[in-house]
């Protein structure tokens, strides 16, 4: 497992997520707010050895199984656990998803054809960008791993099934010891 690791080139943040079989390393771009009306984040790039150049441009898409957890991913070594890379995986699908629906309600279409229908809505627009930019703070928080794994004991069982139901996502490891005792490790974000 690699160390995390941050750099700066050309002004802006970039995150190591991983290597791949030949030993290149990707990173991911820091978010930013582009052009007043949405977020550019999900770069993931490859430099020359200076840090002068960019050598690759992607995005975070299909992040799983292009990049991590399938069978012939780009990454074979990365700074995170297994489940780490499958929250990132949720989270980078979820951006997706949603920065295009922030899109489409500040456009009013999906820039395919124009259409005698008009789905321009503000409203609409500044609270699916809320979403954003939480689930990008999300995915920053297990890049940098600037958050706390916690411990919660349950003593019955459907206390802990009610709770899994809100969080399983966040949920790292659990142990059952009885039906009344049930141990559960998982991430405070």
């Amino acid at each position: 497992m690699l160390e995390r690791k941050a750099i700066k080139v050309f002004g802006k943040n970039y995150y190591l997520i991983g290597k791949d079989k030949n030993g290149t390393s990707y990173y991911l771009e820091e978010p930013h707010w582009d052009c007043g009306w949405y977020w550019g984040f999900g770069y993931i790039e490859t430099f020359n050895k200076k840090y002068t150049d960019i050598n690759s441009h992607q995005h975070a898409t299909d992040f799983y199984p292009k990049w991590v957890l399938g069978e012939n991913s780009i990454l074979v070594d990365t700074p995170f656990t297994e489940k780490e890379l499958w929250l990132l995986a949720e989270y980078f699908k979820e951006f997706y998803l949603f920065k295009e629906l922030a899109e489409f309600y500040y456009t009013g279409n999906t820039g395919i054809a124009s259409t005698i229908e008009n789905n321009k809505n503000k409203k609409k627009w500044e609270q699916t960008n809320k979403k954003v930019k939480h689930i990008i703070d999300r995915i920053m928080q297990i890049i940098t791993g600037d958050y706390e794994i916690k411990t919660r004991t349950f003593r019955k069982r459907s206390t802990f099934d009610k709770w899994c139901n809100k969080h399983s996502s966040r949920m790292i490891d659990y142990e059952i010891k009885s039906q009344n005792n049930i141990k559960v490790k998982y991430i405070e974000m």
